[in-house]
């Protein structure tokens, strides 16, 4: 008698790094996170990414490569055979990048007493990839940009970063707000590097960082 297996749907616990990474990349679905970016918005140490995500990375649902910069990143794969369980219907805690948390929590949960509220997504309980119906295509609508290269939302947002930090000449510098400073200090390092600049960062009042270039 023949008998064939199958494989169950990629199911991560609530509340765990695979669930929070798939929710969080189901609504950015053009993005890249690195392992630092990973660490950042979700609240473990970096050095245990690789082995965090390694289920869904194996299974196809999220895919592990190298950026342009031969820097390690995942975003969402080819595969669609997973659930994220809202039978609870309790709505999970989604870091968005403009808003990391300050703490730092255990590998696989939140910490119980977390202070202040963060942004917060509960996935609707049908399918999280709906059909869409059929548009019409016409193409004199589409116009072609002479010499205008095509960037990636995150090439775009890098690029902006770039032109942003190049404005700075040594003894400028800038304030923004605390929530911001991960990606600040992300795009900075970047920018320092492929330029051989240094920038010094340093908290400037209640909820205020600033940035100054220093060589």
């Amino acid at each position: 008698m023949e008998t064939t297996s199958t494989t169950a749907p990629y199911n991560p616990k609530p509340g765990s790094l695979p669930y929070r990474v798939l929710t969080w990349m189901l609504l950015n679905p053009e993005e890249e996170l690195t392992r630092k970016d990973v660490g950042l918005k979700f609240d473990v140490p970096s050095s245990s990414v690789d082995t965090l995500l390694n289920l869904p990375t194996s299974r196809g649902i999220l895919t592990r490569k190298r950026n342009s910069e031969m820097e390690v990143v995942w975003c969402l794969g080819n595969s669609k055979d997973f659930v994220l369980d809202q039978s609870d219907a309790q709505p999970i805690k989604l870091p968005a990048r403009c808003y990391p948390s300050t703490r730092r929590a255990a590998v696989e949960h939140e910490a119980s007493d977390d202070v202040g509220e963060e942004p917060t997504y509960t996935p609707p309980r049908s399918s999280m990839f709906p059909s869409v119906p059929p548009v019409k295509l016409d193409l004199k609508d589409i116009a072609v940009r002479k010499g205008v290269r095509l960037m990636t939302k995150e090439e775009r947002r890098r690029a902006e970063f770039a032109e942003w930090f190049g404005q700075f000449d040594v003894g400028d510098s800038a304030e923004f707000d605390e929530v911001h400073l991960p990606t600040m200090k992300a795009e900075c390092g970047r920018h320092m590097r492929a330029n051989k600049t240094k920038f010094r960062f340093a908290e400037t009042g209640p909820g205020r960082h600033g940035v100054e270039r220093v060589e």
